[in-house]
């Protein structure tokens, strides 16, 4: 099959079933992937997998560019295809995604969206392969939704634009293809004139210049006269002293070659009078430029971007899955690099930041002498510190129910950000942390000069670098929190959860949340919401409403569904009766029965329906699970 009659397989069924016209004139190429278990983003299923990223191997890679430059193809773990993730437009369509959509994306009454793809070409144990849509490393909110939507055994369809590095996308059910499946798992052909390469002088050249070294110079900063002197010294350095054949140092963006161009220097007896006459000016440029290259490749290409708040609070009605959606950016954004902590009356500044604690000697463990053991958020930070090219996060849990400013103390001030994510300004540290940082945390550590200047030589000062994080959920509603004043709350980011969120996006997985009271079963989502209406209808405020996680997931999802019941019975009765209604129950509650609790846990096993004084009017689900209607209704 030539590739005109395997582009018209593909738009036949684009046309036949997803109602897609595409334009044969207007495309390169194209090829077709049958999705694997490790190629899936499938939310609440079994065949989801760690792997972030769909491997495109073999001919298909022909479909992708990458970025060539003369140290491209060089062995060894430094050469350029290590550092480079180029982000391509890619297109969606509304009429293909709304067959499987459960993720809501919002097309906005637009037939298609324009998106964006992370691409990487790299090399592993098993040879060359483009890692396509690396979500880590910034792919769109709406592109990643839509690989959200592919099930095991669906094809994706991958389209290039003619002269474009710009693409199509499409996801084509696994009945409509089967037939041509070991055609489809490997076609892809290009027409004869088209190139998928960006050159150096494309992109790199822009990074590997002078304008690029002088900015970064000015910023950490020094003095303007420095700044000159250290850019001429880096461009006159090749022109006395020769190596290899670098022409121009700027032109040089590999690491590992420019070390050795300093190792050979150090040895140049010519090169040490000559530094000597220049005050040492030559080689103090030489090492910034090493420290330049080291700290912007690491920051430009490897570093993910995290499009989100340094510091954030999710904050909402209890159950509305604050948690649960912080754990999924966590785990999108950070992969392993989160730690948790849950905080209460009892947490303090010793268990955030660090203290003293008593520990058996070395030498005799009957002897007791006391270490410093670091708290949560001293350990990311050195985490963060050691490593500029990955983010890391704290997790606070339940922030508003210990007394922040206590816990954070004087690091509370190192949460005003710039711009770049970093503390705004620098605090001094105790005698005790400062120890700890320079005997223990980076006793063998070599931090960047950068790094090492903001810290101060005896690690005196501290700040947040940028790409450590701090969210945290909180409920106000629930008993026992701490105010936070307004100081502390005006440096984090607020993000509301509605009590219907959850279930708006998800509104099937609802569907089969069941618990049981006697012969009956009942919908909880449609019993949580008829008791949440009958609580705003008394003013009782949302933040003490039911959000549809109230039960937790592993309950809902229990199969025993009196065993659902039960739980109910003694979460949300007993939240009702003493907290959210507690002042209203004889305008929640049916007269007569809510005296005692156990009166209205006796009530509730009799009929759940009934135990309200406007009674609930939902239907019952029979054990076919077909509804019936309650109340005649």
């Amino acid at each position: 099959m030539i590739f005109s009659n395997d582009l018209n397989i593909v738009k036949d069924i684009l046309k036949q079933e997803y109602e897609i016209n595409l334009n044969e004139a207007a495309i390169d190429g194209v090829i077709v992937k049958k999705m694997a278990k490790t190629n899936l983003l499938s939310t609440g299923k079994n065949e989801r997998s760690n792997q972030t990223h769909i491997a495109i191997t073999g001919n298909q890679r022909d479909l992708f560019p990458y970025i060539y430059s003369p140290l491209y193809d060089e062995e060894g773990k430094n050469s350029n295809k290590n550092f480079f993730v180029i982000k391509a437009d890619i297109e969606i369509f509304y009429s293909n995604c709304v067959r499987f959509d459960k993720q809501k994306i919002d097309f906005n009454g637009k037939r298609s969206l324009n998106e964006e793809v992370c691409i990487y070409h790299r090399k592993d144990n098993s040879g060359y392969q483009i890692q396509l849509s690396m979500i880590k490393n910034g792919d769109s909110n709406n592109f990643i939704k839509f690989r959200e939507l592919i099930q095991l055994d669906d094809y994706l369809v991958i389209i290039k634009n003619k002269n474009s590095l710009s693409y199509q996308a499409f996801i084509i059910e696994s009945k409509f293809l089967n037939e041509y499946n070991t055609k489809y798992n490997s076609f892809v052909e290009l027409e004869d004139d088209v190139t998928t390469f960006v050159k150096s002088n494309d992109i790199v050249e822009d990074i590997n210049n002078k304008s690029k070294f002088t900015l970064w110079l000015e910023k950490i900063p020094l003095a303007e006269m420095t700044v000159r002197n250290y850019v001429k010294a880096i461009t006159d350095l090749p022109h006395k002293f020769t190596f290899r054949e670098i022409s121009s140092i700027y032109d040089i963006y590999d690491l590992a070659t420019i070390q050795e161009y300093n190792q050979y220097l150090s040895q140049n007896l010519e090169f040490n009078d000559y530094n000597k006459k220049n005050k040492n000016t030559p080689s103090c440029a030489l090492k910034k430029y090493i420290e330049f290259l080291s700290e912007y490749y690491k920051c430009f290409f490897i570093t993910s971007e995290v499009d989100k708040p340094h510091q954030r609070i999710f904050f909402g009605a209890p159950g509305t899955g604050k948690s649960y959606k912080l754990n999924q950016e966590a785990k999108q954004y950070f992969e392993d690099n989160f730690k948790r902590v849950t905080f209460h009356p009892n947490y303090m500044y010793g268990n955030f930041i660090g203290q003293y604690k008593p520990y058996p000697a070395e030498d005799n463990h009957e002897k007791i002498t006391y270490k410093f053991v670091p708290g949560i958020l001293i350990n990311q930070l050195v985490e963060a510190l050691k490593n500029p090219d990955k983010n890391y996060l704290v997790i606070i849990e339940e922030i508003n129910r210990a007394n922040v400013a206590s816990v954070f103390g004087d690091l509370f001030q190192l949460l005003d950000r710039n711009s770049n994510g970093e503390s705004e300004y620098s605090i001094s540290i105790t005698k005790e942390l400062q120890d700890y940082f320079k005997n223990e945390a980076f006793v063998d550590e070599s931090l960047s000069e950068r790094i090492q200047d903001k810290l101060g030589d005896d690690f005196s000062t501290l700040y947040l670098p940028n790409n450590l994080y701090i969210w945290a959920t909180m409920n106000s509603a629930d008993q026992g929190v701490m105010p936070m004043d307004t100081a502390f709350k005006r440096r984090w980011e607020f993000t509301y959860l509605g009590v219907n969120d959850a279930v708006d996006n998800n509104s099937d997985e609802f569907e089969s949340y069941i618990f049981k009271v006697g012969d009956e079963q009942y919908k909880w989502n449609d019993y949580r919401e008829q008791i949440n209406d009958r609580l705003s209808k008394l003013n009782i405020p949302e933040d003490k409403l039911l959000g549809p996680y109230f039960l937790s997931k592993n309950v809902l999802t229990n199969e025993d569904k009196s065993y659902v019941s039960e739980v109910l019975k003694d979460k949300v009765l007993m939240y009702l009766y003493e907290d959210a209604a507690r002042a209203f129950r004889g305008k929640l509650f049916k007269e007569g029965i809510y005296g005692t609790y156990s009166q209205l846990c006796k009530a509730f096993g009799d009929n759940p329906l009934t135990i309200f004084k406007e009674e609930i009017d939902i239907n019952t689900i029979n054990t076919n699970n077909t509804q019936d209607s309650t109340n005649g209704n």
